[in-house]
């Protein structure tokens, strides 16, 4: 687990909320902003799939989170200092307390 960065550096930010009788969801976040930097924060307790972060010119990075359960925190996505564009961002996960809420951040 990590801290963020100070709310000046974080440009953008959306959240999702999953309840437990869901199973698993795919979250998609439109992010369609230039950033160095992806966070997220879990608020409750989740399993993770993967998550798979669509640049502007079309590249796909994919972090493979291997089906792991997350606790409560915050935790650093991906790092990208040459600075993108990152169009979209889509998380596979299932939420194992009754709700849980995924926050992304992207940072500047």
């Amino acid at each position: 687990m990590i801290a963020l960065p100070p709310r000046e550096h974080l440009t953008w930010q959306d959240s999702e909320v999953l309840s437990k009788e869901e199973e698993w969801v795919d979250c998609n976040f439109g992010v369609d902003r230039r950033g160095d930097a992806l966070y997220l924060e879990i608020e409750g307790k989740a399993r993770l799939n993967f998550a798979e972060i669509t640049f502007e010119n079309g590249n796909v990075q994919v972090v493979d989170f291997e089906d792991s359960a997350r606790e409560s925190g915050k935790y650093s996505l991906l790092d990208f200092a040459d600075g993108r564009v990152v169009k979209t961002v889509r998380v596979l996960a299932r939420s194992e307390s009754d709700e849980t809420t995924l926050n992304l951040y992207l940072k500047t």
